[in-house]
C-alpha cells in the first residue's frame, strides 16, 4: 500500500543531490517512485492527496506565513490532506526569536483556516518517542501533529481541536 508516486520538494540544488544520491543508495524497491523536485514552493504547482510540512514553516520568516498557507491549500486535491509538525512549541521563546521560529496549534489554525483548511485530527501530547529533534536544534520544545482538510466549519475553534474546528483529538 502507500502512495504510487512521491514528490519532494527542495530549493537548495546540494540538497537535491544529495536526496536523489540517498534514495538511489537506498536499494528500496521502491526507490524509483520517489521524484527530488529542486524548486521554490511558493512556485510549485500541482494537485497532490499528501502534503508533508515537516519544520518548513518554522523556517520562514513569519511574514509570508499566509503565502504558505495558501500554496499548501492550492497543491492540495479536493479530499486532500496537509500534515504538520507543529514545531518548535516553546512558549517561553519570542514569536521572533528565528529561525526555528516558535509555532503553535493556534498559530496554524489562524494561518490554515482562512485558506480554507480545517483540522480533522490533532495530536497535541506526544510521547517522547514521536517528538521532533532535528539536528543542530539546541533546546527543549515540544512536537505537536495536525492533520488539515478542505472545507469545515471554519471559526477560530478551541485550543484543543474543539468542535468548532471538527477536529478529532487523540
Amino acid at each position: 500500500s502507500g502512495f504510487a508516486r512521491v514528490v519532494a520538494l527542495e530549493l537548495s540544488p546540494s540538497a537535491c543531490d544529495a536526496a536523489k544520491r540517498e534514495i538511489e543508495a537506498s536499494g528500496h524497491p521502491r526507490a524509483a517512485s520517489v521524484e527530488v523536485c529542486c524548486g521554490d514552493f511558493f512556485r510549485h504547482t500541482g494537485a497532490y492527496d499528501l502534503v508533508w510540512d515537516c519544520t518548513f514553516l518554522c523556517a520562514l520568516d513569519p511574514s509570508v506565513r499566509e503565502r504558505w498557507a495558501a500554496a499548501h491549500r492550492s497543491l492540495l486535491k479536493p479530499q486532500g490532506r496537509l500534515l504538520t509538525a507543529i514545531f518548535p512549541i516553546d512558549a517561553s521563546r519570542p514569536d521572533g526569536s528565528g529561525p526555528p521560529y516558535p509555532l503553535s496549534l493556534d498559530l496554524l489554525r489562524r494561518l490554515l483556516q482562512p485558506a480554507g483548511l480545517h483540522a480533522v485530527e490533532v495530536r497535541e501530547t506526544l510521547p517522547a518517542s514521536e517528538q521532533h529533534r532535528p539536528g543542530g536544534f539546541s533546546g527543549e520544545a515540544e512536537t505537536a501533529l495536525a492533520v488539515w482538510a478542505i472545507g469545515g466549519l471554519g471559526g477560530g475553534g478551541g485550543r484543543n481541536g474543539g468542535a468548532a474546528d471538527g477536529a478529532k483529538k487523540k
